[in-house]
């Protein structure tokens, strides 16, 4: 055999080689996400148990396993305003095996107010689908003075900064803020921890408003709570029908609470696309709807593409409010 033939017969066998090692590193992959999953889930809840997003979080895995396969295990991982537990997703091995579900948009808030002391960006996180969509509503006492957002808007141009609002959390405070944009009115906002605080303090006459979700005006009518608008959306709600929107009165304004579950931006695509496809297969899933709406929550399902742009235009929107007002928050 000539050389020449030899380095032929050479230069061949090592190709032959290198495609062997390469289908022998890629195949398994692929095979691996075609499998996916062969063993239990990890779902992480950033706060702590007992909350609307952790009972969301709940009922939703006791159903996943059905349309997965593989038990849904939830974990909650608090603190740090929710800080850690969405890190912990962000950073996981991305083999769609840690899944995470936050009350969004609580980390791009956290994002804008802390930056890189958090420890994660909002492009970290892949959102895929979401079953809910609580508005927050401008709500105060029915037997207060003010019957219609037209009469508190007027009150507050006339009297600028004595408007009391409680607000419920980081979240409802910067809408409260954005509420001064809207209407171009100085008001006097004070954050409360939770809903339940923020809406004694209404009740007790320590504040002549509150900034929280609606489903506060929704379960508290019989205590004498009354909604001006809500804040999400351009429909009336079922359970307020007698409450316009923002939009409807004229305000471009979109507040709302989404309860998404998210993977790592780094988990590889067909994987993204079985847990997206499984998220949707709930939402067909009559028992589970009703289920969903028994707590309370408002049926706004939105997955894909779609989820992502409204995720990333309300990021943006986020990052430029709290830029605005960023020396009136309280940490």
């Amino acid at each position: 055999m000539s050389r020449k033939v030899r380095n032929r017969v050479s230069l061949v066998c090592f190709s032959l080689i290198v495609l062997s090692i390469s289908f022998s590193s890629v195949a398994p992959a692929q095979v691996k996400d075609d499998n996916y999953p062969t063993r239990p889930i990890t779902l992480i809840v950033p706060y702590s148990a007992g909350g609307a997003t952790d009972l969301e979080a709940r009922l939703t895995a006791s159903y996943w396993k059905s349309k997965l396969g593989q038990p849904v295990l939830v974990e909650n991982k608090s603190g740090g305003g929710g800080a850690i537990g969405h890190r912990e997703v962000a950073f996981a091995k991305p083999d769609g095996y840690t899944i995470g579900i936050t009350g969004f948009p609580d980390a791009a808030v956290l994002v804008a107010l802390k930056g890189q002391e958090v420890g994660f960006k909002n492009d970290d996180l892949l959102v895929m689908g979401t079953f809910t969509n609580t508005p927050g509503a401008l709500t105060v006492r029915k037997d207060g003075p003010f019957k219609t957002l037209k009469d508190f808007i007027s009150y507050a141009k006339q009297n600028p900064g004595k408007l009391k609002i409680s607000a419920a959390g980081q979240i409802f405070l910067l809408h409260a803020f954005e509420l001064e944009d809207q209407f171009g009115v100085e008001l006097n906002p004070i954050m409360f921890k939770g809903g339940g605080e923020t809406a004694n303090a209404l009740l007790g006459g320590h504040v002549d408003a509150m900034m929280a979700g609606s489903i506060f005006p929704m379960t508290m009518q019989d205590k004498g709570l009354v909604s001006l608008a809500v804040t999400g959306g351009s429909k009336r709600l079922e359970k307020l029908p007698d409450v316009p929107t923002m939009k409807e009165l004229g305000y471009d304004m979109d507040y709302s609470l989404l309860r998404i579950f998210f993977v790592s931006r780094a988990t590889p695509e067909p994987i993204v696309k079985k847990l997206t496809s499984s998220l949707m297969e709930l939402n067909n899933d009559p028992e589970f709807v009703e289920k969903i709406k028994a707590m309370g929550q408002i049926h706004a399902p939105l997955f894909g593409a779609e989820l992502e742009q409204y995720y990333k235009n309300t990021c943006a929107r986020i990052a430029k409010a709290v830029e605005k007002h960023n020396k009136r928050f309280v940490d």
